[in-house]
């Protein structure tokens, strides 16, 4: 209807008709509205199920994801256990480290209020350059921010160096990182004080000041450089949380613990790795603490009693002086590795709490990552005679009687081998050969032999194999056969590989703890003995299975070994300069040569066990010529350094006869 429309002129029936019959759109029985409100109804009950759902069966995971947004947890690591040496004596321990820090937390006003005078000066600038009619500058919040902050950490970084005299400034990437990784740890300020920065700072800065002194661990050995190679070192790597962890969900910060890089503190990382602490800190929106609700202690990793004798360690790197090479004493009946040097070393102070670019370096350029004496491989030189000997008896029934007549040379083939120093000794049998380290003799009992029986015998003395002691990275040697040079030299085997073989020259390699072994093996009459550089010597001795075999030789026959090789050490031997009044010593020298480059270096051998009447401890010890004017000898170089370690140890053995059975030091 017209709203214009004059309502006289409309008839009665006409406005009963219209309140019968309403316009469409406001009609109340309308069919297309009851659709309408059933959806609006059918939407009301998803959002009310929905909420209900959430509420009464998902508030637990609602819950734990509002902790994850209010809680951290922070990682204390454990202090490592210790080592001690088989008398009881610390080898390695662990020292305070101790630093100067701040709490970001605690600042937060104080970076707050150098923000916003950081944006005013800002907008300052830019109202000068506006009045000016100079473009303006363009700066970042996040740049202020850090500026800001930055200068905080500066002014309390200056009252610490006007203390100890030092002009440290703040690094603005380490800081950054700080605070988006690490931002409820103490921001350190300056680390590892010495004791005297440290007593100064504690004497002139209040207890209320931000700056705290925070103290962790480092690494401390007492022996310096003794054992480097087999004690190890480590680095700093983050807390790991343990298993049971309780809060393995939530955001994480770890303060950093050490792990172990070589030696026994890397074999034996996971038994001296401490427990992990942790502690659960609630959080403000920004991320700074301000309640801890839970808290675990840490707890110190177990300690690792080893079979050196730190002493006689001592005394054997000292006699190796400046020589490279390595030594390796073994008690004959437990195989307890008393002795492990290597030259050179390195003082593992110098590698903690980290090692310096320089100090790498300078490791590196001296050659003293290498432990020579598990990981050099060299020729044994004429120390082999002994396994060669031990072939002819056992394995060409050659009598330690028969006689070969040796001159200065012996022909095979096309050429002459000839013998050492150009000698000639005339007849020669298995105890003169020893004797004097007769090259011709053990020629012509390769030749009688062959090439498999000497190998076959260097094998069942362990060689071209791991001792499996308890270091890593062990190398194995090699003995060589016709099989292996043509596997691996795409060669053929000649008689002259055999001879070169038999006195410990050519294609055979060993490590100076297989020759230990090889020697401990031979004093108690077997074909293995199986080293540990843990200490169990409180075990009867009686129970220790080394996993060889008896030799095989007749009394004689091993006699007649014994006797060569005190020959040897006798006055008119080889070895006779390993010679100590009143101690009956068997031993043989050796002299190699190696190649280091284009260069033909030479190499110094000499092992030996004593006393040959109930031997206790055999030695192998090898001197590395480094350059072409280094002519060194077994007799002359290596023999006089065995002197003095077997020296030394029978000299502690006769003040305590109980030496290398029971630690003193608990």
């Amino acid at each position: 209807m017209n709203d214009n429309t004059d309502i006289d002129k409309i008839s009665p029936r006409k406005l009963e008709q219209d309140n019968r019959n309403p316009v469409k759109g406001f009609a109340k029985t309308n069919t297309r509205m009851r659709f309408f409100y059933g959806l609006y109804l059918a939407l009301f009950l998803y959002l009310a199920c929905g909420m209900g759902y959430r509420q009464l069966y998902q508030s637990d995971e609602y819950s734990k994801r509002g902790e994850q947004q209010s809680l951290r947890r922070v990682l204390q690591p454990g202090p490592r256990g210790y080592i001690y040496d088989r008398e009881g004596k610390l080898l390695v321990g662990t020292r305070p480290r101790r630093s100067a820090v701040v709490y970001l937390g605690e600042l937060r006003q104080e970076f707050s209020k150098a923000y916003y005078a950081k944006v005013r000066q800002a907008k300052q600038a830019n109202h000068e350059l506006l009045e000016q009619g100079k473009p303006t500058l363009a700066i970042k919040s996040s740049d202020l921010n850090t500026e800001a902050r930055a200068e905080v950490l500066q002014n309390y970084l200056n009252i610490v160096n006007h203390i100890i005299g030092r002009d440290e400034q703040i690094d603005k990437r380490t800081m950054a990182k700080h605070f988006s990784q690490r931002l409820l740890l103490p921001f350190p300020l300056i680390n590892d004080l010495s004791p005297r920065e440290y007593a100064q700072i504690t004497e002139q800065i209040p207890v209320n000041s931000p700056i705290q002194i925070y103290t962790d661990s480092a690494r401390y050995y007492p022996f310096r450089s003794a054992a480097s190679h087999v004690l190890g070192y480590v680095s700093s790597a983050d807390a790991v949380a343990d298993e049971d962890s309780v809060s393995d969900d939530l955001r994480t910060f770890a303060l950093k613990g050490q792990i172990g890089r070589s030696g026994l503190e890397k074999k034996y990382d996971e038994l001296l790795s401490g427990t992990t602490g942790e502690r659960v800190w609630q959080v403000d929106p920004v991320g700074y603490q301000h309640d801890m609700v839970y808290e675990k202690d840490s707890q110190r990793g177990q300690s690792l009693n080893i079979s050196l004798d730190i002493d006689l360690q001592k005394t054997a790197e000292n006699a190796l002086g400046n020589f490279t090479g390595a030594i390796v004493t073994i008690d004959v009946e437990s195989g307890e590795v008393l002795v492990l040097a290597s030259k050179p070393n390195y003082d593992l102070n110098d590698l903690s709490p980290y090692i310096s670019n320089a100090v790498f370096k300078k490791i590196e350029e001296e050659g003293g990552w290498l432990n020579r004496a598990i990981q050099g491989m060299y020729p044994p030189g004429s120390t082999f005679k002994v396994i060669t000997a031990i072939t002819a008896m056992h394995d060409a029934n050659i009598d330690p009687n028969t006689k070969f007549e040796c001159g200065p040379y012996y022909p095979i083939g096309s050429r002459n081998f000839p013998e050492h120093g150009k000698n000639s000794f005339g007849q020669v049998d298995l105890t003169k050969a020893l004797q004097k380290s007769c090259n011709v003799y053990c020629y012509q009992v390769s030749q009688r032999t062959g090439i498999e029986p000497l190998a076959k015998e260097a094998k069942r003395f362990g060689l071209g194999q791991k001792t499996g002691i308890e270091l890593l990275y062990e190398g194995t040697g090699v003995v060589p056969n016709p099989k292996w040079k043509r596997d691996v030299l795409f060669d053929t085997w000649v008689a002259g590989d055999t001879a070169n073989l038999s006195i410990g020259q050519g294609y055979l390699l060993t490590t100076p703890l297989q020759m230990a072994c090889v020697t401990a093996s031979i004093a108690r009459r077997e074909t293995r003995t199986s080293p540990t550089i843990l200490h169990r010597a409180r075990e009867n001795p009686a129970l220790f299975k080394h996993g060889g075999e008896p030799i095989g030789l007749t009394d004689y026959e091993y006699n007649k070994l014994l006797e060569g090789m005190e020959l040897a050490a006798g006055n008119e031997g080889t070895a006779r300069r390993i010679q100590i009044p009143g101690i009956r010593i068997a031993a043989k020298t050796g002299s190699a040569e190696f190649r280091s480059g284009n260069q033909e270096l030479t190499l110094a051998w000499t092992i030996a066990f004593a006393p040959i009447k109930k031997p206790r401890i055999a030695i192998a010890v090898m001197v590395e010529g480094i350059n072409p004017n280094d002519n060194y000898h077994g007799g002359s170089t290596a023999a006089p350094i065995a002197r003095t370690v077997l020296d030394h140890y029978f000299k502690k053995l006769s003040a305590n006869p109980v030496f290398g059975t029971e630690p003193t030091g608990f």
